[in-house]
């Protein structure tokens, strides 16, 4: 009986000590640094284009159909400069009805509506559309090009050129079209910072033109996956391999994914959903638009003796969530203000480090007027002077 206590306790100290590996294995799992079997990839927050995970980001590589966001950023551009209607329609020309690939075989001479011809780039990756697109805005594709280059300079692409609007190879592609990890993340956080109804189109998994005649299914196949993806866009030639670039959202914590060169359709999106559960999983996106303990500071000379004090603004960030307990918030103030003291008079900061290291400061100003206190001798003298 002793014998057989002693082998049920040993039996369930083995148990015990095999739970507590697997919650460590799990454990560690989950905080482990990622690597991802690609030639390139990176991980960025959008609203601070802070990068998460890099591998390669400035590796020049062939963009494939991911060209296609920068025509649509353009498109997008030109709707707003000439405050076009979406539904204003367009002639399909001879040669943009001969343009091969994957397409939606426009027609010389009919007519598709602006937005039809946005959602056949934006969902079913259209070659054909993407070069009317190209010829509406710019008057030529060539001239579109051109537009291309200058907006990429703009938002200073370093390691990108591009020399068509869909992305079909040519003779020589990568020498004369090309991109890098970074530069389309940047050309992401764009489209999320000034264009986020572009993903109102690519965030469809199923679509039609021509009065529901042809179908458009998104080539973006983790819309089907993850109910966090909204985007963005897939890229193939077989000189570049698989791409895409990903947008997804858990609460207010939005992150962009990159991918390029993957060996096969799915391993793009495999990587890309890894890509995303590390960062979900291991950082966090933390906004201060208030500090409710901030104290009033003393006024000297005033109707009221203190003034409250606010954040000029809000200021967001994104860190490792292991690390949330070090954050820290001082405050650089003076000891107090004269009146009168003006409301949203920035006197101050707040500043946010994390253990030792200061990360930023955020503007403290006043969350109301304080008038000057005038004796009555100071309002004769104001009154005979």
């Amino acid at each position: 009986m002793i014998k057989l206590k002693k082998y049920r306790t040993a039996f369930i100290f083995l148990i015990l000590t095999v739970i507590s590996f697997l919650l460590i294995g799990n454990s560690y799992a989950r905080k482990k640094k990622f690597a991802a079997a690609v030639p390139s990839a990176i991980l960025m927050e959008p609203n601070t284009g802070k990068i998460l995970y890099a591998k390669n980001p400035n590796k020049r590589l062939i963009p494939a159909s991911l060209v296609k966001i920068m025509t649509l950023i353009l498109t997008f551009d030109y709707i707003k400069e000439k405050k076009l209607d979406i539904q204003t329609k367009i002639r399909i020309t001879r040669k943009a009805s001969r343009i091969g690939g994957r397409q939606i075989y426009l027609k010389e001479g009919e007519y598709l509506t602006l937005e039809e011809l946005i959602k056949s780039v934006a969902i079913f990756s259209a070659n054909d559309s993407a070069y009317q697109l190209a010829q509406v805005i710019a008057g030529s594709h060539d001239n579109f090009v051109k537009d291309m280059n200058a907006k990429a300079k703009e938002l200073e692409l370093k390691n990108t050129h591009f020399y068509n609007a869909h992305g079909l190879p040519k003779k020589n592609a990568a020498s004369k079209q090309y991109t890098c990890a970074f530069d389309m993340a940047q050309l992401a956080r764009y489209v999320f910072l000034f264009y986020p109804e572009i993903f109102k189109y690519t965030n469809i998994k199923m679509d039609s033109v021509r009065n529901g005649a042809f179908q458009l299914m998104s080539t973006n196949k983790l819309l089907w996956k993850r109910k966090d993806v909204y985007g963005l866009k897939t890229g193939y030639i077989r000189a570049s391999g698989f791409s895409v670039v990903t947008m997804a959202k858990r609460d207010n914590f939005n992150l962009i994914a990159v991918v390029m060169g993957a060996a096969t359709k799915n391993a793009r999106f495999m990587i890309s959903s890894n890509l995303l559960d590390y960062g979900f999983d291991n950082f966090k996106y933390i906004t201060i638009s208030d500090l409710p303990g901030l104290a009033e500071i003393p006024v000297k000379g005033g109707l009221e003796d203190e003034v409250g004090l606010k954040i000029s603004g809000s200021e967001s960030f994104v860190i490792p969530k292991e690390k949330e307990a070090d954050i820290k918030i001082g405050y650089s103030l003076p000891e107090y203000l004269t009146a009168p003291v003006a409301e949203g008079q920035k006197i101050g900061a707040a500043v946010v480090s994390i253990g030792d290291k200061k990360e930023f400061s955020i503007i403290l100003e006043t969350r109301n007027s304080v008038a000057e206190k005038i004796s009555f001798w100071k309002k004769i003298k104001n009154y005979f002077r």
